[in-house]
């Protein structure tokens, strides 16, 4: 396939048909035989294929004017409950997230659990019926290994968000079947893992030029060392990394700016990422609008979200080798002082003299020489070598490894031009310093809230930052959100998340 038919079919998500958008109910019930259904469809490789690319669909959030499900539906869920952000309150639902206080009609989490749960059913679809199919064998295995990622990979964003979810793995085959009861996070924890032991087995581990952005081995494996590292299986996470950086396939750009750029899509530092574009294919559009909600207003952004100083002061705590600010800085904060042009401007042109006001820079688009005029097509990197660098490093750490988990933190710090952690470190101060360079290399990522979470630290975290809803946090209640009305309405074997 050539590479811009497949991200037009990513753009379209591909298949208007009512076998993959029309729902449970209406496939079953379909009548019309010019209609595709489950008996004259998943005949071909085309077939297949149509699947697959669905779900890819999914994953680039395509929502009519802009791939915006992704910000409204996951960024903002994965952002705003962290100790490192400001917002805005113009948006009620956000406000409500990130000061704690939602309710189970938040439109954010019922638009997450809706997409990841539409994208599980296009994977079971796959994974149930192209085995049957008459295709090329190496086709059909990788294939298969896609659908069995993504089911890994949704479910996975459900358990960290949502912690108690249906675990359903085939396809519904009447009513009786479309309610189902919440299942044990053990087990839906072991369903990620044997999926993605599977995919990893099946999985190329690259691509030629025309199937670049596809899921390959590595992001597999990425994923199944950090649900370990979620469930705290030290040895086994630790091993899944290692032998993830064993294949050499992997490894740091020279530049953390050049991490973002729009020429180093799909770098050698990126194991998972979302291919957005400066286009539109079929009249589709394919731009993300992260620039204009992370955007200051100044520059013709919506300023929905920033960094706060709690974020800079970390950024700024330690000095390079040369006495100068950490580089990270500069790609990742728009701030006073840094002799940078944003949008084409200086700092004091664009936020007036004496201002102290603090913007996103990583995925804004500020490098561009004028105000904001078009969505963003800058990708989203979603999973980087450096985050599996940190996560091996605090998985032998906890294993009383720390002489060997130290080099892995310094290629991280090298890469920023930070010395070398002396080998004397203390198991406690190499946590620590794991943690704090987490926070400065993957801020506006995705990662801070989910970090705390895991090691059991968001409410003292929240306090000692000043966050926005550090008053409101409820331990035992707001780790997780709290399962959509519009699911409680319709499935009557769930039950209401704890404090809700």
């Amino acid at each position: 396939m050539e590479r811009k038919e497949f991200l037009g079919l990513l753009s379209k998500g591909l298949i208007g048909s009512s076998l993959f958008l029309a729902g449970c109910s209406k496939l079953l019930n379909v009548t019309n035989p010019d209609n595709v259904t489950p008996s004259n469809f998943w005949k071909t490789a085309n077939d297949a294929e149509a699947n697959i690319t669905a779900i890819y669909g999914i994953f680039l959030g395509q929502a009519g004017w802009s791939c915006a499900n992704n910000w409204y539906n996951r960024r903002v869920a994965q952002l705003y409950r962290g100790d490192d952000i400001g917002i805005t309150h113009d948006v009620p639902d956000w406000w409500s997230l990130a000061q704690f206080t939602t309710t189970d009609g938040s439109s954010t989490a019922q638009g997450l659990w809706a997409l990841d749960y539409q994208a599980i059913f296009f994977a079971n679809q796959a994974i149930q019926n192209i085995p049957n199919i008459n295709m090329d064998a190496t086709l059909r295995s990788q294939y298969i290994g896609e659908a069995k990622f993504f089911r890994a990979f949704y479910y996975f964003d459900l358990l960290t968000n949502f912690l108690n979810i249906p675990l359903i793995t085939t396809v519904p085959q009447d009513s009786n079947q479309y309610s189902q009861p919440q299942a044990q996070p053990s087990d839906v924890w072991k369903q990620i893992e044997s999926d993605l032991t599977d995919a990893i087995a099946s999985l190329p581990a690259t691509y030629n030029t025309a199937d670049i952005g596809r899921i390959t081995k590595g992001a597999a494996l990425g994923y199944l060392g950090k649900s370990y590292l979620y469930q705290q299986m030290w040895q086994q996470a630790s091993g899944t990394f290692q032998q993830l950086i064993s294949s050499n396939t992997y490894a740091l750009l020279p530049n953390f700016a050049d991490v973002f750029g729009l020429n180093n899509n799909f770098s050698s530092e990126s194991l998972l990422e979302i291919a957005y574009a400066d286009t539109t294919y079929q009249g589709q559009p394919m731009q993300t609008p992260r620039n204009y909600e992370e955007g200051p207003s100044q520059a013709g952004g919506w300023y929905e979200c920033y960094p706060n100083q709690f974020l800079f002061n970390e950024m700024t705590k330690e000095k390079t080798v040369d006495n100068k600010l950490d580089p990270r800085i500069y790609t990742t904060i728009i701030f006073p002082g840094s002799n940078l042009l944003y949008y084409g401007q200086t700092y004091q042109q664009l936020f007036g003299s004496g201002a102290t006001q603090l913007s996103w820079a990583k995925y804004n688009n500020c490098e561009q020489g004028q105000p904001l005029n078009h969505y963003s097509g800058k990708h989203t990197r979603l999973l980087r070598y450096a985050d599996v660098l940190l996560m091996h490093a605090e998985a032998l750490n906890n294993q009383n490894q720390t002489q060997a988990a130290i080099p892995f933190v310094n290629q991280v710090r090298n890469r920023a031009q930070l010395s070398n952690l002396s080998m004397l470190m203390t198991q406690s101060g190499l946590n620590s310093e794991i943690e704090h360079q987490r926070i400065i290399e993957l801020a506006d990522e995705g990662n801070r809230f989910y970090d705390l979470l895991r090691w059991g630290t968001i409410q003292e975290n929240l306090l000692a930052h000043s966050a926005i809803g550090a008053a409101n946090f409820v331990k035992g209640k707001n780790e997780y959100l709290p399962i959509p009305s519009t699911e409680m309405q319709t499935n009557t074997k769930v039950k209401q998340n704890p404090g809700y």
